[in-house]
């Protein structure tokens, strides 16, 4: 019984650890080489993001594929998943019509 009971507790330790991650959607302003600068107007705030390192993907109706830093452009809407000052993922999302 007391292993359940320890089974249990650790799985939901596990489980906390995945949701930490923050995400901020907007459109880039500024890039400047792996610095992007995200400003999202509906919070009307603006943060920069080092993305050294991180996944990049290009998000569109169909499919996801993946993409590199060279392809997140100024006017791109992105969202980028982080957790403290370390990016894990930028999604470049597909233009609205």
């Amino acid at each position: 019984m007391v292993r359940k009971i320890l089974g249990a507790v650790a799985i939901l330790a596990l489980s906390f650890g995945f949701v930490v991650a923050d995400e901020f959607k907007g459109k880039v302003t500024k890039v400047d080489g792996t610095k992007i600068t995200v400003e999202n107007k509906k919070a009307n705030a603006t943060k920069e993001f080092n993305i050294a390192g991180a996944k990049i993907q290009k998000k569109s109706k169909d499919a996801t594929e993946a993409a590199a830093a060279a392809d997140v452009k100024e006017g791109a809407n992105v969202a980028v998943s982080f957790d403290g000052d370390k990016v894990s993922e930028v999604t470049i999302m597909g233009k609205k019509k």
